[in-house]
């Protein structure tokens, strides 16, 4: 795609070249009822140019912004998923190793697992939501 857009700007180059070889005279303009005197034609030319291409980088940036912002939103999203992905496969590691453990011993195995409550999720008082005392609340 590179060696495109040298070949594109090449031919910009020469063709630019050959044009204010062909018009080096200057021309007299008349804007809204004001005469300008002896512009050269690479301006009449050049500047409607660049103020056309100005513009289209100014239109275009807040697509770019708005897709920036985009690719940094899903960025964080994959990595979260990648995070619950690799403590769900830690999780599957455990438990085929207690499975391979229980199927292995003799006798019947009661794997028990502990999880903690994280603090401030228990509700205080019986009437708490009309839980018991004790029970995660919903948060």
């Amino acid at each position: 795609m590179a060696i495109l857009w040298i070949v594109v700007g090449a031919a910009l180059v020469v063709a630019v070249s050959v044009f204010h070889s062909m018009n080096p005279q200057a021309v007299n303009l008349n804007m809204y009822g004001f005469p300008i005197f002896g512009v050269p034609m690479w301006m009449v030319v050049g500047v409607p140019a660049i103020v056309g291409l100005a513009l289209g980088v100014l239109m275009d940036v807040p697509q770019r912004v708005r897709h920036a912002w985009h690719e940094r939103k899903l960025g964080g999203v994959v990595r979260e998923n990648e995070k619950t992905i690799a403590g769900l496969q830690s999780r599957i590691t455990d438990l085929e190793r207690d499975l391979a453990a229980a199927r292995n011993a003799g006798t019947p195995v009661i794997i028990e697992e502990v999880r903690e409550v994280p603090p401030g999720t228990l509700s205080e008082s019986p009437m708490d939501a009309g839980l018991p005392v004790g029970l995660p609340r919903a948060v």
